[in-house]
């Protein structure tokens, strides 16, 4: 996680020098959210980078984003797609048309769920340790 954390941060860095970086770095934020979070946390995340990238040139990005923001948020992830195809239909990007197919078809959430805390050790545990 601190490759990611780092990645971030270079991101943010960035896109204070360059305005078009923006709307990426908070991709990448949002995806790194879901990861430690949650889908729940990392939502508002993606509404930002969306409306970071709509008023952009960059419409791959943009299709990339709702592609990435299906992946992370399975409960809108039909709604997501739809536009993402849009976007990548409109471009002419056929490699991300078949990414989105393949996400499609598969159906299940491709992103693994926020681990959870490990509990506490007890007597029990620690005893087979000590054998």
């Amino acid at each position: 996680m601190r490759i990611v954390r780092l990645g971030g941060f270079k991101a943010r860095a960035l896109s204070r020098l360059y305005p078009y970086m923006r709307g990426p770095a908070q991709r990448v934020t949002a995806r790194a959210l879901r990861l430690r979070k949650g889908a729940a946390a990392a939502e508002p995340e993606f509404q930002r980078a969306f409306a970071l990238l709509e008023g952009g040139p960059n419409k791959w990005e943009t299709g990339v984003a709702y592609y990435d923001a299906a992946v992370a948020l399975p409960h809108r992830r039909a709604e997501l797609l739809a536009r993402s195809r849009e976007i990548f239909q409109a471009i002419g990007a056929q490699a991300e048309l078949r990414r989105v197919e393949r996400l499609e078809e598969a159906g299940s959430p491709s992103l693994p769920r926020p681990r959870a805390t490990l509990p506490a050790s007890t007597d029990r545990s620690a005893e087979t340790l000590r054998q």
